[in-house]
């Protein structure tokens, strides 16, 4: 049966081949019946159980000037605002032009 539903799938478009799987194994997935030990609800534990832990939260890390003044942390400090300039001043304009019709086929874009 599921080869007959993933060849109708295919003839109605090839590319909405995946997302129609997708979508028939969550619908199958939500009405098949979970196992009868599944469906129960769980008991009350017993009286004598002990308390769960309270959770650990670890600290947050406290500042160490001997991990900042790292030649590499320095050198992305002055960089990363000079890659962001380049990003939204050269290089999201680039690819806005390359979308656009005329340059589009120049640079051979097949996808919209």
């Amino acid at each position: 049966m599921m080869q007959k539903v993933w060849s109708l799938v295919r003839r109605v478009h090839p590319a909405c081949a995946g997302c129609a799987l997708a979508v028939l194994l969550s619908v199958g997935a939500v009405l098949t019946p979970l196992p009868a030990s599944a469906q129960d609800s769980p008991a009350d534990p017993p009286a004598s159980a002990p308390a769960p832990a309270p959770e650990y939260e670890p600290p947050a890390p406290q500042y160490d000037p001997r991990e900042a003044g790292h030649p590499l942390r320095i050198a992305a400090y002055i960089l990363h605002p000079a890659g962001v300039i380049v990003d939204y001043l050269i290089l999201r304009p680039a690819y806005y032009v390359g979308r656009i019709e005329p340059f589009r086929t120049l640079f051979g874009v097949t996808n919209p």
